[in-house]
């Protein structure tokens, strides 16, 4: 990974110094509000949240579009209250996935398609009533490969978008759709 965020930088720099183009930095910092289809049971909430962001290096291709690419870091969380549920020895049921990667956008005026790649690590428990902490075992401290695609439309300096979040293999369930509201420069 750390080799090609250098081989990225090394051909902006060659393509901005060769064009006469301009080299900037890039980023956002989000909230988002997620929707989990397919974790938990029937009645358990879908609903999730995530904080993340993105810093890398842009190229200012004209004076209105804008590639950037850099490395991107998000913290995702879903609970359920089993607490309620009749005869449960559970009182809730938690999964948080922290993802880190590379993400490409394009920047025109004040809207942004973005796509990326990495890889996240899933935390995965359940809290019993005694308040004891149980892992899921076979999911819990795994890691899996992500993508993501999406788009933003910016008010400087906030920013308002939607992505879908895809996760491979063991950690497909987790895959979600967010809305995503923050800043961006």
């Amino acid at each position: 990974m750390k080799r090609l965020i250098g081989i990225i930088v090394f051909l902006f720099s060659i393509v901005a110094y060769s064009s006469s183009q301009d080299l900037g930095l890039s980023g956002n910092l989000y909230f988002a509000l997620q929707n989990w289809t397919k974790v938990g049971d029937g009645t358990d909430p879908k609903i999730g949240i995530g904080l993340g962001g993105t810093i890398g290096i842009g190229l200012n291709l004209d004076s209105s579009m804008t590639v950037a690419v850099g490395p991107h870091f998000a913290y995702n969380a879903w609970g359920a209250n089993y607490s309620e549920k009749a005869n449960s020895f559970t009182e809730s049921v938690t999964l948080n996935m922290q993802d880190v990667g590379l993400e490409l956008s394009l920047v025109w005026d004040d809207i942004s398609i973005f796509m990326g790649a990495g890889e996240s690590k899933m935390e995965h428990f359940m809290t019993l009533t005694d308040g004891q902490k149980i892992p899921y075992y076979g999911l819990d401290g795994r890691s899996a490969n992500y993508t993501t695609v999406g788009f933003t439309f910016a008010m400087a300096p906030f920013l308002i978008g939607a992505n879908v979040h895809s996760y491979a293999d063991f950690a497909r369930d987790a895959s979600r759709i967010e809305f995503r509201v923050g800043l961006g420069m």
